[in-house]
């Protein structure tokens, strides 16, 4: 008589026998979904937290769950695996580390022009050489702040960051502004607008397509007080500041 066939290698085939090594990677998984749901549920309790900081209702009562764990999901989509995120830390160790390094070179950049400032007041145009007058006293003195200027100068001061940093933001307005999303609907969301893209019209000519009181009816929907908005705005015209600059250095 001949065997009847088992069908498909699958752990949905309730006629596959499975190793017991193919059963531990399945339940692996399983409580890897189980961690990733529960994470996903933590998300959206929060971005729904931060949007309603004043609530009563439960999320789950509130009919918003889907539109909140769509978010969160979206979130949990590009953080990195539990296998990977070991490497992350160590990636974002080594980027502060960096950043920290470049804000000690702008440090020591501003220390040393203000020892030449300094050698500049202090130091001058006498030849005299004999190293005790009223004139070669100060020249000496001069010319010490000077070596310590040079001593504390790097040799090269970091300017790709700033860069790397504008196109980045310039980037993400770009995915933004062109983005199918409600922006304004969600607090997070809309305070993500306010710095990257900003509610304010920034029209140099105002005309009939402009768009005025954006960021002041944000305000009303999500709570905002003056404090707040003056804060979305600093941050705004900071990012546009560090764009525009870029742009206007790169071109010829």
């Amino acid at each position: 008589m001949s065997k009847q066939p088992a069908g498909p290698a699958c752990g949905n085939n309730p006629n596959y026998r499975m190793s017991d090594g193919d059963r531990q990677v399945v339940e692996d998984f399983k409580a890897y979904l189980v961690t990733r749901a529960a994470l996903r549920d933590r998300i959206a309790e929060t971005l729904y937290a931060f949007d309603h900081p004043s609530r009563i209702v439960p999320l789950r009562e509130t009919g918003m769950e889907p539109a909140y764990q769509e978010t969160a999901a979206a979130v949990l989509a590009v953080l990195p695996a539990p296998d990977q995120q070991a490497a992350e830390v160590t990636r974002l160790r080594s980027e502060l580390a960096k950043a920290l390094e470049r804000n000690a070179a702008d440090r020591c950049a501003d220390y040393a022009a203000g020892l030449r400032k300094a050698a500049d007041f202090v130091g001058n145009d006498d030849d005299c050489g004999c190293g005790g007058c009223d004139s070669c006293v100060p020249n000496k003195l001069a010319a010490e702040l000077r070596r310590m200027a040079d001593e504390a100068q790097p040799a090269e001061t970091a300017t790709t960051g700033l860069a790397t940093l504008a196109a980045a933001l310039d980037g993400l307005h770009t995915l933004i502004a062109t983005s199918s999303r409600d922006w304004g609907a969600y607090r997070v969301d809309a305070w993500i607008w306010a710095v990257i893209c900003g509610w304010d019209c920034e029209k140099t000519e105002h005309d009939d397509s402009c768009t005025h009181g954006a960021l002041e009816e944000m305000a009303g929907m999500h709570g905002w007080d003056e404090a707040t908005v003056a804060k979305a705005r600093r941050y705004r015209a900071a990012v546009r500041a560090l764009v525009e600059a870029q742009q206007d250095g790169a071109r010829p």
